[in-house]
């Protein structure tokens, strides 16, 4: 099973929040002509690319959302600075970046 998650503070209620996503052996025989082994070898040896590329397109997602709600962007110094921290957590995590 891959599962990426992150946790923070809602901004509102200050209460701890969760993004996640799972991809389960199912899921891989949805797709794919394969045995039960044969899928959960595939999301074991595909875990890390698999959790890197959820994680790319969730900020594509969120960007694309903000810009459509009209949320105001940082300044490029602050941005970096944000992106920096997450690449820094992701890779303790090993997700590898």
């Amino acid at each position: 099973m891959a599962t990426v998650s992150k946790r923070d503070k809602d901004a509102h209620t200050d209460t701890l929040v969760n993004a996640t996503c799972t991809f389960q052996v199912c899921d891989v025989l949805t797709l794919f002509d394969v045995t039960e082994d044969e899928a959960e070898e595939f999301l074991s040896n595909n875990r890390k690319i698999i959790q890197g590329r959820m994680c790319e397109l969730g900020w594509e997602v969120m960007e694309h959302r903000g810009e459509m709600d009209g949320l105001k962007r940082k300044d490029d110094s602050e941005r970096r600075q944000a992106l920096d921290q997450l690449t820094a957590e992701a890779q303790e995590l090993g997700l590898g970046y």
